[in-house]
Order: C-alpha cells, then structure tokens, then sequence
C-alpha cells in the first residue's frame, strides 16, 4: 500500500508540477528591462542587468519583467545573474522575445514566471570550451554537473519539472511522454519550442508580443517603467571588446614610450594616461576587477620611471616594474577571463611591435615630431661648425644627465644631443647613432 502511495505521490508532483498560472491585477508598480536586439550572456550584461535591476528596486518595483533574447555566453557571468535574480525582492518574469538558449535557459530558470514569444525557443544548456585541435568540445563532467545541479535547484525553487530542466544541460538523461510529457532519446539535448515548454509546464504563458503579456498581468491603469541601456552602458558595451581593450593597452604603451623618447610633458603622456584609464575603468565597471589593481599598475610604472631618470641603467627595479605592469594588465581581466586576457594580450602585442617599429624608424624625423616636442628642445639647436667631425660612431662623454636631452662633450665640443633609450647618467661615455639637420642622437656604450 505504501509503495502505491509514493508512485501517486510522484505522479501528482509530476503532473502539477509549474501549473501556476501569470497573477493578473496584482501588480502596481512595473518595471520592463527592454532587450538590445540578440546579445550574449557576458560581463557587459550582468552590469546592464544589475544596474537597471538596482534602479527598480529603488523605485520600489513589484514586478520586474526582463526581456530576453540569447543564444548563450559566459556560464560564470549566467550565474552572477541568477545569484542576483534570487536576491531581488520583486516578483520577477522572463519575456523570452525569441530565444533563451544555453546561459540563456538558466537564466530564464531563476525568474518566478517564464513566458515565451510564439516561436521562441529554450534549451540547449551543455557548457562548451573552444579546442584549438577540435574546435567546441563539451565541458568535463564536473563542470556539467555543477551546472545540472544548479539547473535541478531552480526547477525545484520555482516548481518546474526537474528532470525536464536537467535535459537542458545534460544529454544522458532520457524523456518519455508519459513521465515527463515529452519523448527525449538518451544522446540529445533538450530544447522546447514556446509551446511544447508550456506543455511540459517550464514555462507559465505563451504570448504574441509583449503587449498581450502585459495585458495577462493586467496592469491597466498602472504605468509600466521601461529601463534602456543609459550612454555609460552604451559606451562601456562598445569598450568592453577584447579587441579594444587589445588597442588600448597598445596606445597606453606607446604613449609611454613616446613620452620617454621626448622631453617633457606632451601628446604621449597625455594619450597614455586616457587610454590606460579608460581600459581599468572598463575592467572594473565589468566587475572584473577592484580599484587596487590599477594602483598595482601606477606601482609598477613608477618602478620603470625610477629606472629610467633616476637610477643608471637597466636592472632589477626597471624589470621588477615591468613585471609587475604587465601582472596588473592580466589580473584587471579577472581570474576567470584567461581567453579574453590572451587575445586582448596578442593584439596589443602586435601593435606595440609595429607601432614601436614605425616610432623608432620613421618619427623622430618627421614634421609631426617636431611640432609635438617641446619648444625649448625644438629651439634649441646645435651649431654648424661644433658638428664639424662629428659623425655616426663618433664616441664621448655625457656632460649633463639626458634625460632623455642633455649636454655632451665630443671632439672638445660640447653640445645638446638626445639619448636614444631614456635616461644616462652625466659621466657615462656615449657614442653618436644619428644625426638629422642640427639634432644629434646618441647611446650609452
């Protein structure tokens, strides 16, 4: 008799199982949380998401609908989400608005009412890693189970149907139409159509567009408060690709190396301290990183400058700031971020070797040189006749420290000359590398 009892006890929970219906009336202060076209579940997205959730809060919302339309992205950041989706205090509905696919579907999960578009889609959670011999390969078992356990947790918070949900993210499970609702075999993958998951009771309604959901919560009479991206997150969605962050770890740099080939303070610098600001602040608007990672980079940099201007030579501390600037870059990607770190970290390779080529090679000559450097070393200028045997090769003794513009003694004459790497020390012996009109160029021997 027992036995008889637990199988009906599983059939109820079974069938009944997400068989709540959208409260209609009970809501009073909306906020919509309107979707960017198709986007990827990413860095960018948890900060839209807690922002404008944060916002509704605020403005004490009851109801928060987010509009969804994804095919996947991070695992890591989908988890932010649902994390800060189960600390909202406000009833939450998902509006899928065509797909919610892999990261997509958890997401979807964690809201206390699904509804999906007629010809939306929901499903196909198997976490997935790039193989550079094998292209996407399916996740290790360990990473597939936290995920089918977090998957399990959300169906049984929200009443959904457990082992439904679990086929999302795993392909052994099998489905049959009389347990479950629907015939899975053991080796695919779930994905529901907007019907077939009211079906199986994942989702609560299906809907034309979001003017009949909003008419099946009845808010008539009620404002509903639409959020959109606001110019910060517009601004900080087009900064946050690899391949910017790539190009403005390269112009931070060679801003920095232009500003130590010039006297002074001038364009270099200047373009240096915005690009290299702009990249950390995007790093830690993304939740990346903390405020003491850029201050790690400062250190680092004052380290290289120490070197440079202060003490003769090349040695541990210049290496050490090296070091530790690059660390920082890396850490600033946050410890889950390695292929984003690697690619951004192979464009600004590549652009600082050409454009560290290009500024050594065609710059110094050219008009743009001239204009940019400060006035006091542009006008300073080098007799005719004191350069009167003095030739590329010729050797002498620096006068006055160049940092990187200085005095130097050669052939009894003493005039101004450029060091060719940063700072050398008054005493070093130097020999001439080039010499262009009046400006001589020099190096340590």
């Amino acid at each position: 008799m027992r036995s008889y009892f637990i199988i009906f006890l599983l059939f109820f929970t079974t069938a009944f199982a997400g068989t709540r219906e959208l409260p209609a009336g009970k809501y009073h202060n909306v906020y919509y949380i309107k979707k960017i076209d198709q986007i990827t579940v990413d860095a960018w997205y948890h900060t839209y998401l807690q922002d404008s959730i944060r916002s509704a809060e605020e403005h004490k919302a009851d109801l928060i609908i987010i509009e969804l339309d994804t095919p996947g992205g991070s695992v890591k950041e989908a988890t932010k989400i649902v994390n800060l989706m189960s600390s909202t205090r406000a009833d939450l509905i998902v509006y899928i608005n065509q797909d919610a696919i892999s990261a997509g579907a958890y997401i979807s999960l964690a809201a206390d009412f699904i509804v999906i578009k007629k010809g939306g889609k929901i499903g196909a959670s198997t976490p997935v890693f790039f193989d550079k011999e094998q292209g996407m390969k399916k996740a290790p078992e360990k990473v597939v189970s936290v995920l089918r356990a977090g998957f399990r947790s959300l169906a049984e918070k929200h009443g959904r149907p457990v082992k439904v949900c679990e086929a999302m993210v795993d392909e052994e499970i099998e489905l049959s139409r009389e347990k479950h609702g629907y015939d899975l075999p053991g080796d695919k993958l779930l994905t529901l159509t907007a019907e077939e998951s009211l079906q199986v009771k994942v989702s609560e309604a299906v809907v034309a567009d979001a003017d009949q959901l909003l008419q099946k919560i009845d808010v008539a009479g009620h404002t509903v408060n639409y959020i959109k991206p606001r110019t910060f997150h517009k601004i900080l969605k087009l900064f946050s690709n690899q391949i910017i962050l790539g190009l403005l770890i390269t112009l931070g740099t060679l801003g920095m190396i232009f500003e130590i080939k010039t006297a002074g303070w001038g364009l270099g610098g200047t373009l240096a301290v915005l690009a290299l600001a702009l990249f950390f602040i995007i790093q830690i608007s993304l939740g990346h990183a903390d405020w003491k990672i850029p201050l790690i980079f400062v250190v680092g940099i004052g380290l290289i400058l120490v070197e440079i201007f202060i003490i003769p030579g090349f040695g541990i501390v210049g290496l050490a700031g090296i070091l530790t600037s690059i660390a920082a870059l890396f850490l600033s990607f946050g410890i889950n971020n390695t292929e984003t770190a690697l690619a951004s970290a192979a464009i600004a390779v590549l652009g600082i070797t050409v454009g560290t080529f290009v500024l050594f090679k065609y710059l110094p000559d050219s008009r743009i040189m001239h204009k940019i450097s400060l006035n006091d070393t542009n006008q300073t200028k080098v007799k005719s006749r004191e350069l009167k045997g003095i030739k590329p090769g010729s050797s002498g003794i620096v006068v006055s420290d160049l940092r990187p513009v200085g005095k130097v003694k050669i052939n009894r004459h003493v005039i101004e000359a450029q060091s060719n790497l940063g700072f050398i020390s008054a005493g070093e012996k130097i020999k001439v590398e080039t010499i262009s009109g009046n400006r001589v160029v020099v190096n340590k021997i």
